[in-house]
């Protein structure tokens, strides 16, 4: 029953952003004048190799159940992030909403004053904190995906440097290790 209906949404979310990148026309060729764009393309391209010579063909495509983190779905992530290339400037202020309305809640969580304690199961959390993306490995990867818009935008709104200390202390609150490591990642990629 899950099936069709993820696959029915990948594919208008694939449809509205491929029209989107259209009417912007955005050119691939501008990824690939930047380093990061390269490896993007290249494993994309890699996975699209992939898929075609697998022995599972479908399952590469659809992706196995009950994730679906195949091609499709990779087809949809790299979209996204063309979009989002495309789209930088107008996402800022979207984001940085976002990202407030996020760690507000899950430093809520961290003091122990979530207004919906009683309707989470936060009990298999073992204590780390999800705020509203329900894991806190989830929590993590998002804060570790939007730390760097906030410091590109500390130079103007100095404000924001309270919002990046926030960020760090609820990603301290996931103990999500891959999220801290993709911190250092990210801090070493930003330093070239």
């Amino acid at each position: 029953f899950v099936l069709p209906k993820i696959i029915v949404f990948q594919g208008f979310l694939i449809l509205g952003l491929t029209l989107l990148w259209i009417a912007r026309k955005t050119d691939l060729r501008a990824l690939w004048r930047l380093w990061p764009g390269r490896i993007v393309l290249l494993y994309f391209g890699l996975l699209c190799v992939y898929t075609i010579f697998s022995i599972t063909p479908l399952i590469s495509f659809f992706g196995a159940s009950p994730e679906l983190q195949g091609l499709l779905t990779q087809i949809l992530y790299f979209s996204a992030f063309v979009f989002a290339l495309a789209y930088a400037k107008s996402l800022y202020r979207p984001l940085l909403l976002l990202n407030g309305v996020v760690v507000f809640y899950g430093l809520l969580q961290l003091l122990h004053l979530d207004p919906f304690a009683m309707a989470w199961d936060a009990e298999g959390f073992l204590g780390r904190i999800f705020s509203t993306l329900g894991n806190p490995n989830f929590l993590g990867s998002f804060i570790v995906l939007t730390l760097p818009i906030l410091f590109e935008k500390i130079k103007q709104h100095k404000i924001l440097a309270f919002l990046i200390l926030a960020n760090l202390i609820v990603l301290i609150g996931t103990a999500s290790k891959a999220a801290l490591i993709g911190l250092v990642v990210v801090w070493v990629l930003t330093l070239f």
